[in-house]
């Protein structure tokens, strides 16, 4: 999966759009607290991306920015309460690293560890 934003003045402020985001809808076989990591892929084009819940951030932005391409494997987004069933999970990409050429996000996985 691949999120690129094209007109975004994310070093000024995000357009009147907001910050361009994709969410998932992930189904879990028990309710609890996870650790919410993803796999993507970091590279000279990635952005910084953050996991949002209710339009408020948690856990800390993720800078996929590398001067070449290259697989980046459980990179930790965020600890989190969710429940049995369909979970919303909304990933924006707040900004980009000063040496990034662009804003991107090329998502691998996404996985949800039950840690309780």
């Amino acid at each position: 999966m691949s999120l690129r934003a094209f007109h975004c003045h994310c070093e000024e402020r995000s357009d009147w759009f907001g910050h361009p985001f994709i969410a998932f809808m992930c189904r879990l076989p028990a309710a609890g607290k996870y650790r919410v990591a993803i796999d993507a892929v970091k590279g000279p084009e990635q952005g910084l991306v953050q996991l949002f819940v209710d339009e408020a951030p948690i856990g800390q932005a993720v800078d996929l920015y590398a001067e070449t391409r290259l697989k980046a494997t459980g990179l930790n987004m965020a600890e989190m309460d969710l429940q049995e069933g369909d979970n919303v999970l909304l990933f924006k990409l707040i900004g980009k690293n000063k040496k990034s050429a662009a804003l991107a996000l090329d998502l691998i996985n996404i996985v949800c560890e039950r840690i309780r």
